[in-house]
């Protein structure tokens, strides 16, 4: 069973887990893609989420005149609430096909 609010949760299989991070940045370094928010690979989100991190930070560096220190936690303030729900959504999906399969 899944805790409610994990930080890293895995799987019977070993191999999948769940991680959810906040802020995705510490000084002028930022994470994206699984790094920042790792998901179950059952709703096949966790690619197109990075791609979109890329795009999101790739914007937010252009309003910001690529002024890091006013960037990332912009990054993290935008990102990170549709970053938890693609993983809570990948994991819901997860449980369900679980479920029907026993």
């Amino acid at each position: 069973m899944r805790p409610s609010s994990p930080s890293i949760t895995g799987c019977k299989s070993g191999v999948c887990f769940l991680s959810q991070c906040e802020p995705y940045h510490v000084g002028r370094t930022v994470i994206m893609g699984d790094a920042a928010h790792a998901m179950v690979p059952f709703h096949g989100q966790g690619m197109n989420a990075g791609f979109e991190d890329c795009l999101i930070f790739d914007r937010i560096l252009d309003v910001t005149g690529n002024d890091f220190v006013k960037a990332l936690p912009e990054f993290t303030k935008t990102r990170n609430a549709d970053a938890k729900a693609i993983c809570d959504l990948s994991m819901r999906n997860y449980i369900e096909v679980r479920y029907y399969k026993q």
